[in-house]
């Protein structure tokens, strides 16, 4: 699991035992390593969306970086995502 992902996760939980299960759970996975290629592409993709006029933010463009230099899919129900992928080649996996 990349570690941004792990923080997304349990951000935002305001019950501290529903914080605690999902932390519980999330340490089962080791935390993966973003490699100095995958920032980069990030930056790529953020630059091509952006003149693209598709705005986003930098998290969000290391996941889709991060898909696409391993082939790994994004799992998500934001719909920012499928914007990106006008301009970013990785796939993407609704939750939905």
């Amino acid at each position: 699991m990349l570690g941004l992902v792990r923080q997304e996760l349990l951000s935002g939980i305001r019950h501290k035992e529903q914080f605690n299960n999902i932390l519980a759970v999330t340490r089962n996975f080791t935390d993966i390593p973003v490699e100095v290629a995958e920032y980069e592409l990030a930056a790529t993709a953020y630059n091509l969306c952006r003149t693209a006029g598709i705005a986003g933010n930098p998290v969000d463009f290391l996941l889709c970086a991060v898909a696409q230099h391993r082939n790994w899919a994004v799992l998500t129900t934001d719909k920012d995502f499928v914007l990106y992928q006008k301009c970013v080649p990785f796939r993407l996996l609704s939750a939905e």
